[in-house]
């Protein structure tokens, strides 16, 4: 050991608790990391720093604040020294793009620090003379970003001085590494756009100008939403001599996977907004323009997928040259944990045809190696106990750590691997001659698609964005008993595009509301219309409910407001441009609430936060002056509906007919659903409370009409106590029953519900066996009507019609009944599971109505009802 080494080691052993003692020989002018505090590991030698590719400095102690005090030796590794190449020609341009596979370690290991820290060396060793790099998948900033070497740090030391932002880096949520000395809570929300986009844009040369755009399209639950991916846009300004030329590079990651379905759909629509991004530059027509990066599309597909996509970027490929076949090979690259046969061409570097073209370009698929194998961690456990907990905030985070370089020696890592390769995907690079341009490509001008034939102002959807069929005739809009209002062309970027057959645009049917009713009668209408979400299973959600208000208002037209249940989705198609609240507004039924609980709807597990709204919200078509709503504190869980954000609705109505006016007090729920073993209704009957204390809250005057409405979850016939106190609770009255239907709930003879093996069910009989669970009560302390009833309606359509029926069918979306994936297609009249209930109300307020007090027995019979409840929720 030299004098000077000497002396630092013993510099060290008397270091004040200041700080660690650092020589001279430790100060360098390249990039440098501390392993000591860049991982976890303690006690360091100079061979960690060829763990990694770097240069060895100097190794010095801790300092006794450092968490690693007094277990062994800190050691600084620096970035190695290269040269450029000199510069090609200004009418050159050489591109690089590169996916470097650095996901966050939040995720998983696959050696990102070992890898990232020997990409530019390598590629700076073999292509010096580059101009424009495009990085994917650079998630953290490349080799030790947080810790003093990045590509960024690497690359301005190799002279390569110019960069754009990473894409979404502005509106990521969450850091992208989490050191090894902090602890975090166990879980995390699962948020959209949690981290960058991994995309930036390195240059030689002078970025005059950079913009981005963070893609609309992705598929919503994938690991791709996790990630704010986009398009990185940069003005290039090459000057070489006294020649000075300007490039136009745009860089991207396109969605990854789902091929043959969302995926595919996904890359057209984002490869769309990366060529308006493009168009927004108002780039002359004299410039090049150069798209980069891994588009997740494979040149050898059967499908035509890629060659949409040079139809939707006006772009044209270089010819391949080189060895190499893939940019994702599944057999000879040495990082694939489980290989496989062959490979796909996803990476490209390629050109605009409207703007000057490349007299000469290739693309060549370039594999980065070290020459050295070297060893790194592929799998560790993501989750790892702490000694002690980490004091932050009101209380100690719990004693765990994630999201960290895991050595491969460590107990920690599960796999180790010795490879060579620098990433999953090999580079591409293209070499573009622009000494004697070719001139843009002058493209027909098309026909608007859709064109004229197809306006039309009713609510409407095209079922080719709309479900997962492309060949439309006239029978689709049938299917949901809308109206065709034209056919047309896919666009360009349309997933539907490189399929035979054409879109349809369907219309709701015209219709026109009845005369309304005088202003002393009020109907109200309580459907639960059996709108689960696609997420579930198939009930037919998209058929039925599209014929719901068709045949409402064709039967019930001077109905004065709707209380919808099971509404989760918002009917018929609501995404595009047809949902419940579109079709009533069109028909002159105007006003609505929100739908309960959908503010209070969040990506974490119940009872954290509901993953869905409640389902229930009042339509009217009269103004509807003020609503206000509230989620149930009350409720079974773990249980099916301790998903969705149960609540009450309450709207104040100004119904005004031929001068005069009258207001009601109307609140709409959805009541907790079985679960009597459980305490169901002792739930049922909380939240019945908490709806009335809802009613209490609007101060609603004595000689106004409250009336209520919903699928309460409490049969009339069976579940006589249960119905009394909640009727008690809610100080109401439950009309007389019209009609000749019995139930609300019909095993026999509705054809969602039926079961034709119960004995029960016999077509002779006069009584229909099932269950009388929705209602529409008005209150007993407010203005009493002069006459009330509710009537159980069967809405059907004739004819009937197929649609897909399945149990469970996670995550599939609509299926149309003719689909693979539909094992039960059944065809149907009923337009739901529930018959819905209409109550009528006819009120005298000429004269005074007399409120009766109910008996001292059910007075205080009710009195003990609310303080058991309230004590229920209480100490629930």
């Amino acid at each position: 050991m030299g004098v000077i080494n000497r002396f630092c080691v013993f510099l060290a052993v008397f270091v004040s608790f200041h700080g660690a003692a650092l020589c001279d020989d430790c100060d360098v002018n390249e990039p440098y990391v501390d392993l000591g505090d860049a991982t976890a590991e303690c006690n360091l030698t100079a061979s960690y720093c060829d763990m990694f590719g770097l240069e060895y400095v100097c190794t010095f102690d801790y300092g006794n604040r450092h968490d690693c005090n007094g277990k062994g030796m800190n050691v600084r590794c620096k970035s190695p020294q290269k040269v450029l190449l000199p510069e090609t020609p200004a009418d050159k341009l050489k591109v690089l793009a590169y996916n470097v596979w650095e996901l966050s370690y939040t995720y998983y290991q696959n050696g990102q620090h070992e890898r990232t820290c020997r990409i530019p060396q390598q590629i700076f060793d073999r292509y010096g003379d580059v101009d424009v790099i495009v990085f994917n998948e650079a998630f953290m900033g490349g080799c030790f970003a947080y810790h003093g070497i990045s590509f960024r740090d690497m690359l301005q030391q190799y002279g390569f001085e110019y960069h754009t932002k990473t894409v979404g880096e502005d509106s990521a949520l969450l850091p992208i590494e989490f050191p090894p000395q902090i602890g975090i809570p166990p879980s995390l929300p699962d948020v959209e756009g949690a981290e960058n986009g991994g995309v930036f844009i390195a240059s030689r040369w002078p970025i005059v100008a950079e913009a981005e755009t963070i893609y609309e399209n992705k598929v919503t639950l994938s690991a791709d939403a996790l990630s704010n991916k986009g398009a990185k846009y940069a003005k290039i300004e090459k000057r070489v001599g006294n020649e000075t030329r300007f490039y136009h590079i745009l860089g991207t990651h396109l969605q990854a996977g789902y091929q043959g379905g969302l995926g595919d759909e996904a890359r057209a629509y984002q490869s769309k907004e990366m060529q308006m991004l493009m168009k927004e530059q108002n780039i002359p027509s004299d410039e090049p323009v150069i798209y980069a990066g891994d588009l997740n599309t494979d040149l050898y597909g059967t499908e035509g997928r890629w060659e949409q996509m040079l139809e939707i970027l006006e772009a044209r490929m270089p010819d391949i040259v080189g060895d190499l076949n893939y940019t994702s090979d599944y057999e000879n690259n040495d990082v694939r944990i489980n290989p496989g046969v062959g490979g796909t061409w996803i990476d490209y570097v390629i050109y605009s045809d409207q703007h000057v073209m490349p007299n000469n370009s290739s693309q060549e698929s370039i594999k980065f190696v070290d020459e050295s194998p070297f060893e790194v961690c592929m799998r560790a456990l993501p989750i790892q106990r702490r000694d002690e907990p980490l004091p932050i905030g009101p209380g100690p985070i719990p004693n765990i750590e994630l999201g960290h370089h895991h050595y491969p020696y460590q107990d920690s890592c599960l796999l180790a691997m010795n490879i060579t390769d620098l990433a999953d995907h090999y580079a591409v690079l293209g070499v573009f001659d622009f000494s004697q341009p070719i001139q843009p490509v002058e493209r027909p001008t098309e026909e608007p698609i859709p064109g004229p034939e197809c306006e039309d102002d009713r609510p409407q959807v095209w079922l080719g964005y709309a479900t997962s069929e492309c060949n439309f005739s006239s029978a689709y809009c049938d299917m949901f008993g809308l109206e065709e209002v034209c056919t047309a062309d896919y666009k360009t970027w349309d997933f539907c595009y490189v399929k035979p057959g054409r879109n349809i645009l369907c219309a709701v049917p015209k219709l026109s509301l009845s005369d309304p009713t005088p202003a002393s009668t009020f109907k109200v209408l309580a459907y639960n219309v059996y709108e689960l979400r696609y997420l579930y299973y198939q009930s037919g959600q998209h058929e039925r409910t599209c014929r719901i208000l068709t045949q409402i208002f064709t039967r019930h037209g001077d109905v004065d407001a709707i209380i919808f249940n099971e509404a989760f989705m918002g009917g018929c198609f609501p995404n595009e441009g047809a949902s419940f609240r579109d079709i009533m507004k069109y028909y002159g039924f105007e006003y609505f609430t929100g739908t309960v609980g959908e503010d209070q709807m969040g990506l974490l597990p119940p009872p954290v936060f509901p993953v869905e709204n409640g389902g229930v919200f009042i339509a009217s078509r009269w103004p509807i002056v003020h609503w206000d709503e509230t989620v149930y504190e009350s409720k079974i869980a773990p249980s099916d509906d301790s998903m969705a954000a149960k609540g009450a609705i309450y709207a104040e109505i100004e119904k005004t007919v031929d001068g005069e006016t009258r207001k009601y007090h109307v609140l709409g729920t959805h009541l907790q659903a079985g679960d009597t073993d459980r305490g169901g209704d002792q739930a049922r009957l909380n939240q019945t409370i908490e709806m009335h204390n809802l009613m209490l809250k609007q101060d609603v005057p004595s000689d106004e009409a409250v009336i209520y409405g919903g699928d309460l979850n409490t049969d009339l016939y069976t579940d006589v106590v249960q119905i009394e106190e909640m009727l008690a609770a809610l100080e109401a009255v439950t009309p007389d029953i019209v009609g000749s239907i019995n139930c609300t709930s019909d095993k026999c003879f509705n054809d969602i519900n039926k079961n034709e093996y119960d004995p029960d069910c016999n077509e002779n009989r006069d009584w229909l066996p099932g269950s009388w669970i929705d209602y529409v009560l008005y209150s007993y302390s407010h203005l009493l009507p002069s006459k009330s009833s509710q009537e159980s309606i069967k809405y059907v359509d004739d004819p009937k019609f197929t649609v897909c029926m399945d149990d469970i069918k996670l995550l599939a979306g609509h299926l149309y009944p003719y689909a693979d994936r539909c094992a039960n297609p059944s065809t149907i009249s009923d337009l739901s599971d529930h018959y819905a209930v209409l109550g009528v109300f006819e009120y005298s307020f000429s004269s005074t109505v007399p409120i009766p007090s109910p008996s001292p027995k059910l007075r205080f019979s009710f009195v003990l009802l609310y303080v058991t409840a309230v004590l229920s929720i209480l100490f629930s």
